[in-house]
């Protein structure tokens, strides 16, 4: 696999999601799936008329026309409180890796999770 360094020279752009995290913790997993959603969209600059949900999600990331490698860290904070809104994410990301010149990859320790090949 190619390093971060030989991505840049060919012209991939490098961004990260940072973890969602507040002083106060977190109300729901709806609160930590949206914040997780502006993190994503805010690393990636999407539109100001992005929905903030799955579906504008996918939509947005299909947009992408630069090859992107998406550093997630934090992404044990949505596993863990909702574990359904980071399956979707992650399937999400997996359908438009599989499409190429996209990869998202999660980055630091984390909860033992079942984690596909997301390229």
């Amino acid at each position: 696999m190619s390093t971060v360094a030989d991505l840049l020279g060919r012209g991939w752009s490098v961004v990260r999601i940072e973890p969602p995290l507040t002083p106060n913790g977190f109300t729901s997993g709806a609160e930590l799936k949206a914040r997780t959603l502006a993190g994503i969209a805010s690393a990636l600059a999407f539109p100001e008329h992005f929905g903030g949900n799955l579906d504008a999600l996918a939509d947005c990331l299909r947009d992408i026309a630069t090859p992107t490698l998406l550093l997630w860290e934090g992404w044990w904070w949505l596993a863990r409180v909702d574990p359904d809104a980071f399956a979707a994410i992650r399937e999400i990301f997996a359908r438009r890796a599989r499409g190429g010149g996209f990869v998202a990859v999660v980055v630091g320790v984390g909860l033992d999770v079942d984690l596909p090949e997301l390229e």
